[in-house]
């Protein structure tokens, strides 16, 4: 396994889970600057620093973990891919739904296994939500919230280019629990607030199963 990009999700949970696992071997580890990747070989005895061509060209390496900003997704997991690397991407896989079919459509060209990680998909308590669902019975309503407090300007979460915005890195959890619990919605209607900023802040919708 390679890690690209030291993001915090990385440091607080997808290397220590990596490094807990018997099944694979962390090998490497990317940044644009190369001092911070080798700081983070030595915090987590983690074997080599690279860069992020190296780190998805490299042949000791079968798959990585991408953690970067939503807005640079496409271009490192299609480069990913070419390279035979296995992938596993942070939420959102990207910002539009044209820029996820070309992301699949390479991924499966080059015959390699995408997976987006929603965190939430594997959190014990949801599944015994279902179990009670199924002895309930027929479920009709589920009310879905999840926000944070404003971040500090230069946030990459406000930043157009890099994907930024509340829907894809918020809203994403409450459309993708609503999925979960009731399949594939018939109708959406959405609404998104920008202010001042250049992305969305906040927004709400509706879904129709």
């Amino acid at each position: 396994i390679g890690i690209l990009g030291c993001a915090n999700i990385a440091r607080k949970y997808s290397i220590p889970a990596f490094k807990n696992l018997d099944s694979c071997e962390l090998v490497g580890i990317a940044s644009r600057d190369l001092l911070k990747a080798n700081q983070w070989t030595k915090d987590f005895g983690i074997k080599n620093a690279y860069s992020y061509d190296d780190l998805v060209e490299s042949a000791e390496i079968d798959a990585v973990y991408i953690s970067l900003p939503i807005g640079l997704h496409e271009g490192w997991v299609i480069k990913a891919a070419k390279n035979g690397k296995h992938v596993i991407c942070e939420k959102s896989i990207s910002n539009n739904f044209e820029s996820v079919k070309r992301i699949v459509d390479v991924c499966k060209k080059n015959n390699v296994v995408l997976f987006e990680n929603f965190m939430c998909d594997y959190h014990v308590q949801h599944n015994k939500v279902m179990e009670l669902m199924k002895e309930i019975g027929e479920s009709f309503l589920f009310n879905g919230f999840f926000g944070f407090p404003p971040l500090s300007k230069d946030n990459f979460r406000y930043n157009s280019e890099l994907g930024g915005g509340s829907l894809n890195d918020a809203g994403a959890y409450t459309v993708f629990m609503a999925r979960k619990f009731f399949g594939e919605p018939i109708a959406v209607t959405w609404s998104l607030t920008y202010g001042d900023s250049q992305v969305d802040i906040r927004g709400n919708a509706i879904l129709e199963f």
